[in-house]
């Protein structure tokens, strides 16, 4: 091998129903760099091509460029075709210059711009308006970007939405995830406001904190202790804390700073109170606790405390609270807290039970203060997140949302999924090939694309397992024919007879290092009893593993009658040794069916 040039992704092939294929060839001067040779596509009329085998059935392959086999298009005696004339417009002396093949009048380029119908990205152009994306550079028109000022793309407004940054109030949009403010109301990005359901604005969480009038709950999210209804936010974990007897705030049933209540000690002469049991004297009167009558210290033993030691006043012949066990420890009556040491006769400071390793993107990790046992709660209602499911269009993670804790995908249901979290289940539900394997994900040496093999799986969950090739390691250079990854049966019915509706789909995760397809090809094919094996996606060239990618199939696609049942079939060969790479294979994870809501 004398060249390894072009780097590749793997490239889908498209299908028109029933499983024909469409064919057009893409000559390199026409490329954009990445992808080489044949592409696949469900219509192939005004796509480049060499002959009319290029062109799906019904076309025909007129000076290099597929068009509809109409009564215009003969044969002349070379064999090439010609476009004929118009009857109408040789009357007439006109003709239709945007389909004549030719670039003429004030086209761009052949048959676009000008007058004509936008030119793609690539052809020439000496103004936006002769691009279809509305950008012209150096007299080329050129990919949408997120700067360059215009609508296009998959932009709902200019350079803004979908893949670009979010919105601003009044700008068009789709959904929630294409808006600032998370707020897609009639199509035009709403302003924030403090019950839309959605986390925007100044808000700490959902509805509450910032400029709104709500203040958080515990365990909520706060930028500051007024954000809280407790009055403390914890600096470390930036959530609302639960009310403490040690926390320097009036809060919970405390009837004033730190004492009285249910939890709390009583508090000293002075201080608030709405019963006698609020009070170390035991004595309320007109809200505020009373000193109670000592001729002794004996007398005062109920101003005792952990941080505290009751005293006869002499002069007054009243108990009174004085300072004990300064910096020694003590218990403010929080299970989640520890640490806590008196100070000037009150009990302070305590370190909050770190929860933090059930945090998630629509959880909290938090103590529950009932038994001071981590937990969650849900976190970031109505917030965009990423479900690891490859089943959303444009695995666009704003198609999912925070609910109730979960990461819920908004448009689609999740029947099956194998995340190989169970090494047992997965192992007998898929069959093994040579070189396959089913466990940890293993960083690999880096090959000679400058890829290698996963360190960490795809799954949310902490198992960290996947399939791969040699996990950890890298290809044997031998010859081989191919070596399957196959999944067992999986069922296309949601009961015997009733199939899923239209628009099913399976999808993956994959990450893979692979070398050119002349010497290594690797494929994904979707296989069912009736069809055979369909060739769903395969390498045009070679593939530097360095990320996760997803992938989907929609199933109906790529049989001719929806199956009861498919199975799902990765793989790869070793074709040619000369100058062949040592590469890291296959990773998969995170397989899915799914059908539409």
């Amino acid at each position: 091998m004398t060249n390894h040039v072009y780097r590749s992704t793997l490239v889908p092939v498209r299908r028109t129903g029933g499983g024909s294929i469409s064919r057009a060839c893409t000559p390199v001067s026409a490329c954009s760099g990445f992808v080489l040779g044949c592409l696949f596509s469900a219509d192939t009329s005004g796509l480049p091509c060499e002959s009319n085998e290029h062109c799906q059935t019904g076309q025909v392959c007129v000076a290099n460029t597929c068009r509809d086999n109409d009564s215009d298009t003969t044969a002349q005696d070379d064999g090439t075709l010609t476009i004929g004339e118009d009857s109408s417009s040789a009357d007439t002396g006109t003709a239709d210059t945007c389909a004549n093949m030719v670039q003429d009048g004030d086209e761009s380029d052949v048959d676009c711009g000008g007058g004509c119908f936008g030119c793609q990205r690539g052809m020439g152009c000496a103004e936006h308006s002769d691009c279809l994306d509305g950008v012209c550079t150096e007299f080329m028109c050129a990919e949408p970007t997120c700067e360059d000022g215009v609508k296009n793309g998959a932009e709902t407004d200019i350079d803004c939405g979908t893949t670009c940054s979010p919105c601003g109030d009044g700008l068009a949009c789709m959904n929630g995830g294409d808006c600032a403010s998370a707020v897609c109301t009639n199509q035009r990005c709403a302003a924030p406001d403090c019950d839309d359901a959605v986390q925007n604005g100044n808000e700490t969480d959902l509805d509450c904190g910032g400029d709104c009038p709500n203040r958080c709950m515990d365990f909520q999210g706060c930028a500051a202790n007024e954000d809280c209804s407790s009055g403390v936010c914890d600096v470390v974990t930036m959530v609302c804390a639960a009310p403490t007897c040690g926390d320097v705030t009036h809060n919970g049933s405390e009837t004033d700073i730190d004492c009285g209540g249910d939890a709390c000690n009583g508090c000293a002469e002075g201080l608030m109170c709405t019963h006698g049991s609020d009070c170390l004297s035991e004595f309320c009167n007109q809200g505020l606790c009373q000193p109670q009558a000592c001729d002794s210290d004996d007398d005062c033993d109920t101003y005792d405390g952990d941080c505290t030691q009751g005293v006869c006043n002499t002069m007054t012949s009243t108990c009174e609270s004085a300072p004990a066990n300064n910096l020694g420890s003590c218990e403010d009556g929080a299970v989640c807290t520890t640490g806590e040491y008196c100070s000037e006769g009150s009990c302070v400071g305590g370190t909050q039970k770190d929860c933090s390793q059930l945090t998630g993107a629509c959880t909290l990790g938090v103590c529950d203060p009932a038994d001071g046992e981590c937990t969650t709660l849900p976190a970031n209602e109505g917030v965009p997140c990423e479900d690891g499911v490859p089943c959303t269009d444009d695995f666009d993670a704003t198609e999912s949302t925070c609910q109730a804790g979960v990461c819920v995908a908004e448009r689609w249901t999740v029947v099956w999924i194998d995340r190989f979290e169970d090494l047992d289940t997965s192992k007998a539900f898929w069959k093994l090939g040579p070189t396959w394997e089913i466990g940890r994900a293993t960083a690999s040496p880096v090959s000679e694309t400058s890829g290698a093999d996963p360190e960490f799986d795809h799954s949310p969950s902490d198992d960290n397992h996947l399939a791969g090739v040699l996990i950890g390691g890298l290809t044997e250079l031998v010859l081989h024919d191919y070596y399957h990854l196959t999944s067992s049966a999986i069922s296309l019915e949601s009961m015997p007879g009733t199939p899923y509706p239209p628009g099913t789909r399976i999808g993956l995760w994959y990450w893979i290092d692979v070398d050119y397809p002349e010497w290594q090809h690797a494929t994904i094919d979707l296989c069912n009893p009736s069809d055979g094996c369909v060739l769903a996606v395969e390498n045009t060239g070679y593939i530097e593993g360095t990320t996760w990618l997803p992938q989907y199939f929609d199933i109906a696609t790529y049989f001719s009658n929806v199956p009861q049942t498919m199975t799902l079939d990765v793989a790869y060969n070793q074709i040619n040794l000369d100058g062949a790479w040592a590469v890291g294979g296959w990773s998969i994870d995170d397989v899915a069916l799914c059908i539409p809501k």
